[in-house]
């Protein structure tokens, strides 16, 4: 659209809605953990993403575990484990990876499916290892 935007404007803009954000909901950390992690916050990425893991276990909105489990945010969670800090990128006709786990982290090892097969993946801060496990019918 032609508009001259500043080199931090994503910066800005991240800062300008943490501050005002709520947390009303237990699905806003695990946005807010991918995307300062996109900003390159390492450490508030992940104790966001700690929250939102631990989200019902700690029952952190204060009595709604009892009345379920905020199934949402658990495969957010998860979904942000193989994506954002294992690397995978399922978007397009090649499985890709660009793993880059949290520092308290040794490994993940985890399970996809691409394109017909299953894939081990195992990634640690050195190395990453694929397995293809089977060939889905």
């Amino acid at each position: 659209m032609g508009y001259k935007l500043p080199a931090d404007h994503f910066a800005q803009n991240l800062e300008f809605y943490l501050e005002r954000t709520t947390h009303g909901s237990t699905l806003s950390r695990i946005v807010y953990a991918v995307l300062t992690r996109m900003d390159n916050r390492r450490d508030q990425s992940w104790k966001l993403f700690h929250q939102a893991l631990f989200s019902d276990y700690y029952d952190i909105q204060g009595g709604t575990t009892a009345e379920g489990i905020h199934l949402g945010v658990m495969g957010a969670t998860l979904h942000v484990e193989e994506t954002l800090y294992g690397g995978a990128d399922l978007l397009g006709d090649e499985l890709r990876f660009d793993p880059e786990l949290p520092s308290q982290w040794q490994q993940l090892h985890y399970q996809l499916h691409f394109q017909g097969a299953e894939v081990s993946v195992t990634a640690d801060h050195h190395a990453l290892t694929l397995k293809q496990t089977s060939r889905l019918r």
